[in-house]
């Protein structure tokens, strides 16, 4: 089964929403804004997979909506979604990209994402719909950052 990742379409809102709330998600303003997702679309036209890239700062981006359908998707195209998500990130010109995640702190940390101390999360994240939830639960902010060579 061949899998194409592109830019989602206004055409497409209906199918991310759907897709969200199969998956057992409620919808809010950043996952039913179809311009911050990119898809994981099947040779059917199904998506697969769906990344929000939500751009925070100039500088900074959270990787937002992350779903997998496992029926479809192994756990090594995870690990793809992740590292696309972080490409088109970057070419959207963030130098720091974050996420939340919880019980994947060995697949992120080796992808290159390392755990945000609390206390260093910028406001720009707390400040985000359903963050603030995060930092008092289990769950754990992530960042990579664009390594540059001098």
């Amino acid at each position: 089964m061949a899998v194409i990742i592109r830019e989602a379409k206004e055409v497409d809102v209906l199918p991310i929403q759907h897709f969200i709330a199969k998956a057992g998600f409620q919808t809010n303003e950043t996952n039913t804004n179809w311009e911050l997702f990119h898809l994981a679309i099947n040779d059917n036209e199904n998506i697969v997979a769906c990344v929000a890239l939500e751009p925070i700062t100039e500088k900074d981006t959270m990787i937002r909506t992350l779903i997998l359908d496992s029926n479809e998707v192994n756990g090594s195209f995870l690990l793809r979604m992740l590292e696309t998500a972080f490409q088109l990130a970057t070419k959207q010109g963030a130098d720091t990209v974050y996420l939340v995640a919880a019980h994947a702190d060995e697949v992120l940390l080796s992808l290159g994402f390392q755990k945000v101390d609390p206390s260093e999360i910028p406001k720009e994240i707390q400040d985000l719909p359903n963050v603030p939830d995060h930092t008092l639960s289990p769950l754990t902010i992530f960042k990579k950052s664009v390594i540059v060579d001098n």
